[in-house]
């Protein structure tokens, strides 16, 4: 019997050793992370992330705001376990909350690329992982997004396609027949170019070489740009594409280490009084991660916008099956499907096919990927707008998120670029300004019945600053019999009626009382601004009064059309407006112009919950008869001055007279022209000056601080 009990309490001894060994080892096991799979093959891969991890982590007596961002930001208790996508040479430190302009958390060395929160009953979650120049690390963090605590660190993710060139996007060249093709690669390779033809798939008649730039932390002007918002940006490469004929289909590749995809575009229309003219415009519109993730300063609705805005120029956008909804307006305070609240819970956007793509141009007046910082944003945004912008002239101003830092040389001396200073935005984006520095953001350009005069609202404007005497001498010399229609865009807007906000907008613009009146002498019909998050069209407004005339073709005054709405957020309208306010919206949307030769413009704004009409109004072309020319004088190459000035304003082998570039000297470069396949850089005050055949170029003098 005694024999029989000690081997009953030997054996429940040891089962108990064994619970308490089992559950100490329960206790002490590490955390870790799992991945489906650790190698990004295509282009974009769904990975799932397991956390292993002790149930009191998710205990922890953690409130804060997944993002603070806007009003669609739902408030989650007891955030505390997260997981976050990183560079994989990213410092996982904790800094503590800081009180740098566009920064948030979470508070790391390195600000992470994206991050999803996790629950104690669902600890896997889904990141669609695009595949990186870089190599990427998911880690594991607990007591919330403030003060984070690291746990666990994933394999290193590498992508196959990492060394291919990618971001493909098109601008207008500064002469007539030409098109800028701009790409990113990982690698500097001195033999990089852009080869096309006009035969799909090749041979390739042609090649121009691509030239090379980028920029360092050291060329940022503040934080978090240059602390833990930066992330090692690609090499920039940019291509002048010449001698194109107009509507030709010409089909390109990018090479450099590798072979891009096959992307095509239509020769540019040339300035002509009767031809139809497409357009798209929009402003103020982010990036979207289509997997729910959190991340810097949100746009879920900014996805719907490139969405929509490649629709075909006909009846059959209204019934166009392709074009599917990632998230839904927000509606009366209603919840809605955006990635703030979780994944979206429509299907992925299908892009149409490039068969469809009928704009002319593009127009985005700032405000662009509201990175303000953050430099893998720009990586998103890039990718979501390639499928436009390689097909199309996408062309830009900056606006007070790509440019305004305080004491960089921008008007406005606010935070908003988040150290970026216009840098990030300069690189990506070359613009066809005539002195070819991109930081003086004002440029022109004729395509079919239009004359386009882009301003930069971050830069002086009053009577007698270069930008205005720029506006004065580019209006002097439209032609009229073969561009019967001015369009001027800029960012901030001249007349608004949102709320906090009184008309006229001074606090935007204290210059725009002058500017007003010289818009209102050569009689720019169309003025098209951003800025405020929502749409609005005025009467025909001259001094903010509406204009009256005898005859739709007599001249009275400019449409002005706010078209800030295309995804970052929305802004309210004043209780009662004003009388010139005609239409106001306050959803998402964006917008298309159509010219019909010299017989009207009809500009349609779509909203992005169905991509349907919600409004439009035309505009009857004018005689223009009465516009003053006096004291007018021909146009300059650099920084806008005139021949009576005294200055030269060509000197390699030109008179210096007011002249394009000609000959094999095509392109403007500050008082000199460059020859084909030649680069402009520098300034004024420096000078300015061709790039030398790439072999002769190292790598530190292309990675430099100096605006071009």
């Amino acid at each position: 019997m005694i024999r029989v009990a000690s081997s009953i309490f030997l054996f429940l001894l040891l089962q108990l050793i064994i619970v308490v060994e089992t559950s100490s080892l329960s206790i002490t096991s590490p955390p870790s992370l799992t991945l489906s799979h650790d190698n990004v093959k295509s282009w974009e891969e769904w990975i799932d992330v397991t956390a292993k991890i002790d149930d009191s982590e998710f205990e922890r007596n953690v409130t804060e705001y997944i993002c603070t961002q806007d009003s669609y930001c739902n408030e989650v208790k007891n955030l505390s376990v997260w997981i976050g996508l990183f560079d994989s040479n990213a410092d996982l430190s904790p800094i503590g909350p800081q009180t740098w302009s566009c920064g948030n958390p979470p508070w790391l060395a390195t600000s992470p690329i994206k991050w999803q929160p996790i629950s104690r009953g669902s600890t896997t979650a889904k990141f669609l992982v695009k595949s990186h120049r870089r190599s990427l690390k998911f880690a594991l963090f607990t007591n919330g997004t403030n003060y984070p605590i690291h746990l666990a660190t994933s394999k290193i993710i590498e992508s196959e396609l990492a060394h291919l060139p990618r971001s493909l996007h098109l601008a207008l060249g500064s002469s007539p027949n030409t098109m800028r093709v701009s790409f990113e690669a990982r690698d500097l390779i001195r033999t990089a170019s852009v080869r096309f033809g006009t035969t799909s798939g090749g041979p390739y008649e042609n090649e121009v070489r691509a030239i090379p730039s980028t920029y360092g932390r050291e060329d940022m002007c503040g934080p978090p740009a240059n602390t833990y918002g930066f992330y090692e940006p690609p090499w920039f490469y940019s291509a002048l594409l010449t001698n194109l004929t107009e509507g030709v289909r010409y089909y390109y590749v990018a090479s450099c280490n590798g072979t891009s995809e096959e992307r095509s575009f239509r020769g540019p229309p040339v300035a002509n009084a009767d031809a139809v003219l497409h357009i798209t415009a929009l402003a103020d519109m982010g990036e979207t991660y289509e997997d729910g993730s959190q991340y810097h300063w949100m746009e879920p609705y900014a996805i719907n916008t490139t969405s929509g805005a490649i629709h075909p120029w006909d009846e059959s956008y209204k019934n166009h099956n392709d074009l599917k909804r990632v998230t839904l307006n927000p509606a009366h305070g209603v919840l809605s499907e955006s990635g703030k609240e979780g994944p979206p819970k429509g299907r992925t956007m299908k892009w149409i096919s490039k068969s469809d793509v009928e704009s002319d141009v593009l127009l985005h007046i700032g405000d662009l990927s509201y990175a303000t910082g953050f430099e893998s944003e720009w990586d998103i945004f890039m990718s979501q707008i390639e499928p436009i912008a390689s097909s199309m002239p996408y062309m830009i101003a900056q606006g007070n998120h790509e440019r305004d830092f305080p004491n960089s040389g921008s008007t406005f001396a606010g935070g908003d670029s988040g150290g970026e200073c216009g840098i990030p935005t300069q690189y990506r984006f070359r613009m066809p300004t005539l002195s070819g520095r991109q930081d003086n953001g004002w440029y022109s350009f004729d395509m079919g019945p239009v004359h386009f005069l882009v301003m930069d609202t971050e830069m002086n404007a009053f009577e007698s600053s270069t930008q205005y005497n720029f506006f004065k001498s580019d209006l002097e010399n439209v032609d009229r019999s073969i561009t019967p229609w001015v369009i001027f865009s800029g960012h901030r807007p001249m007349y608004s009626s949102s709320d906090g906000i009184n008309g006229l907008d001074l606090a935007n613009g204290p210059w725009w009382p002058e500017v007003e009146q010289l818009l209102l002498k050569y009689e720019v019909d169309l003025c098209l601004w951003g800025h405020v998050h929502n749409a609005e069209v005025t009467c025909p407004l001259r001094n903010g009064t509406c204009a009256e005339t005898s005859s739709p073709n007599e001249y009275g005054g400019i449409v002005h059309a706010v078209i800030g709405n295309a995804g970052q957020s929305l802004s309210k309208f004043k209780q009662g407006g004003f009388d010139w306010s005609m239409w106001r919206f306050a959803e998402f949307g964006y917008s298309s112009i159509e010219v019909m030769g010299r017989k009207n413009l009809t500009m349609r704004f779509f909203a992005d919950s169905n991509h349907s009409v919600v409004y439009e109004f035309t505009i009857q072309g004018k005689t223009h008869s009465n516009i003053d020319r006096t004291n007018s004088c021909s146009r300059c190459l650099i920084d806008n001055c005139c021949v009576a000035d005294g200055l030269k304003c060509i000197d390699d082998g030109h008179d210096g007279a007011c002249t394009k570039c000609t000959g094999e000297y095509e392109s403007i470069c500050g008082d000199k022209c460059c020859k084909a396949g030649q680069e402009c850089h520098g300034d004024k005050q420096f000078g300015y000056g061709c790039t030398l055949p790439l072999g002769f170029v190292e790598k530190h003098d292309l990675r430099r601080s100096s605006r071009f």
